[in-house]
């Protein structure tokens, strides 16, 4: 139960860190599957699904499901970017700062850190 619960900390690392979310919850399915293979050599060995198996069994759907999930919110936020980075395009952002393509990335970068926006 612990280690299910452990699995929901890992939406509490920033948002733009994706490779830390997913490390820490690809470490608590690992840990996960290890449980159930402990548990699986201590209990006797019977046809049937027992009441602890399916508990974690569940237990690894829902840490596969918080890995899943911070991968959409990965592409999520990526098609954001895309879709922002195309609208200060379009807007004509930078070209009245006198701004070649070179530095216009760099220019949208620093406007969305000021207003805040796709963080």
């Amino acid at each position: 139960m612990f280690i299910v619960a452990t699995s929901l900390g890992s939406f509490a690392v920033p948002r733009d860190e994706t490779a830390d979310r997913s490390s820490v919850s690809l470490t608590i399915l690992l840990t996960t599957v290890a449980f159930k293979l402990q548990i699986g050599d201590s209990l006797q060995q019977i046809s049937y699904l027992t009441l602890i198996d399916e508990f974690i069994l569940s237990s690894i759907a829902h840490v596969i499901f918080v890995v899943l999930s911070h991968a959409l919110f990965y592409l999520a936020s990526k098609r954001n970017d895309i879709k922002q980075w195309n609208r200060f395009r379009r807007l004509g952002g930078g070209n009245e700062k006198g701004l070649g393509k070179r530095n216009l990335k760099k220019q949208f970068d620093e406007d969305v850190d000021e207003r805040g926006v796709g963080i």
